[in-house]
């Protein structure tokens, strides 16, 4: 059998911060344009300059270098 080459265009990311579902805060990634990110991040939203998105052990990671 051979596998399928898949492609995708990755527009979000849900993140959330703390110990279980039950406690911590979410907040989100969105892509707007081919450039440009953003955070949202309850009432606020930040665009991102520099993002970088990896992946360690089957967990998408993602570090904000700049935002305003």
């Amino acid at each position: 059998m051979q596998l399928a080459e898949s492609r995708y265009s990755l527009y979000a990311v849900l993140v959330h911060s703390g110990w279980s579902t039950h406690s911590g805060h979410y907040y989100c990634f969105v892509r707007t344009t081919a450039d440009t990110w953003h955070v949202l991040d309850d009432s606020r939203v930040f665009t991102c300059f520099e993002l970088m998105f990896y992946i360690v052990r089957c967990v998408l990671c993602c570090i904000v270098i700049s935002y305003t």
